[in-house]
């Protein structure tokens, strides 16, 4: 499967439903895939992690790492880079230009985050180029037991619990 994620076939009900990959929107369009195409081609089609690391092309700046010394300086950097993907595309034309709208981060705490994010992406008015539209979902604490059951499920490699916690992640409804 790998180096060819075609089409993969996915039946259900008798329906076949088929699934394009971001590695094959790539290769139709003549280019070399990105290290994010690659992730997400494989993400898509569950491959295994390759035994040796892709090289990554100078150029390709698809999967940034940055480490800031705060959540409000990790926004800041955000803000600037989203506002450097849009004015890249600038010349490209409307139908294939990045737009805000097709832009979506995640993070892991989103009670953190949600101050930072409304500090920085609303300080600029709508007529400043700077101004970036923008909403915050998620904004709930985990108050539900099965969303604790299950974050407490993802942490117990790092976590010492008793029988009666592990007993008690069985009686969630």
């Amino acid at each position: 499967m790998a180096g060819s994620n075609a089409l993969l076939p996915f039946t259900a009900m008798s329906a076949m439903i088929y699934f394009l990959g971001y590695f094959d929107t790539a290769k139709e369009a003549q280019r070399v895939p990105s290290q994010l195409e690659h992730l997400q081609s494989a993400l898509l089609n569950l491959e295994p992690t390759p035994k040796e690391p892709l090289e990554a092309s100078p150029h390709d700046h698809s999967i940034a790492m940055v480490q800031t010394h705060s959540a409000q300086r990790e926004v800041e950097v955000l803000h600037d880079q989203i506002l450097a993907w849009l004015d890249s595309e600038a010349e490209i034309d409307d139908a294939k230009r990045l737009k805000p709208s097709d832009i979506m981060v995640m993070v892991p705490d989103m009670e953190t985050f949600a101050p930072h994010i409304h500090a920085v992406f609303g300080r600029f008015a709508n007529q400043d180029p700077r101004h970036l539209p923008y909403s915050v979902a998620d904004t709930t604490p985990r108050t539900e037991p099965i969303v604790q059951a299950l974050d407490m499920l993802l942490q117990l490699p790092q976590l010492r619990i008793t029988r009666v916690e592990w007993q008690s992640l069985f009686e969630v409804d």
